[in-house]
């Protein structure tokens, strides 16, 4: 393809220069957003974590799970994370319910 006049020339250059801008602001964008986006998910799950180990502190000495294991439910539901609540030999105590169904023997 050969480019013959001015006016071609430049109306190339335009939208050359349009098309390498939107994909360098689409490539900040989104590498802003992603961190933002990371940082509140590990700000929310360092919050979440503390929750369940203050629950886990209060079931150990009341032996009611209860809340302990509700605080894991909504944990699942609302973050999409499973927990595995190990002692401190590495036995298994308890699991969230999503990830009981995961590790169940077939």
């Amino acid at each position: 393809m050969k480019v013959k006049s001015l006016f071609e020339k430049q109306l190339l250059l335009y939208i050359l220069t349009i098309f390498f801008s939107v994909i360098l602001l689409g490539g900040v964008l989104s590498a802003v957003y992603t961190h933002y986006y990371m940082e509140e998910a590990q700000d929310e799950l360092i919050e979440q974590g503390r929750k369940i180990s203050e629950e886990y502190t209060i079931a150990s000495k009341t032996g009611d799970l209860t809340n302990l294991s509700y605080e894991l439910q909504v944990l699942e539901d609302y973050m999409g994370a499973s927990i595995l609540l190990m002692n401190t030999d590495g036995i298994l105590v308890m699991t969230s319910p999503g990830i009981s169904k995961i590790l169940a023997p077939m």
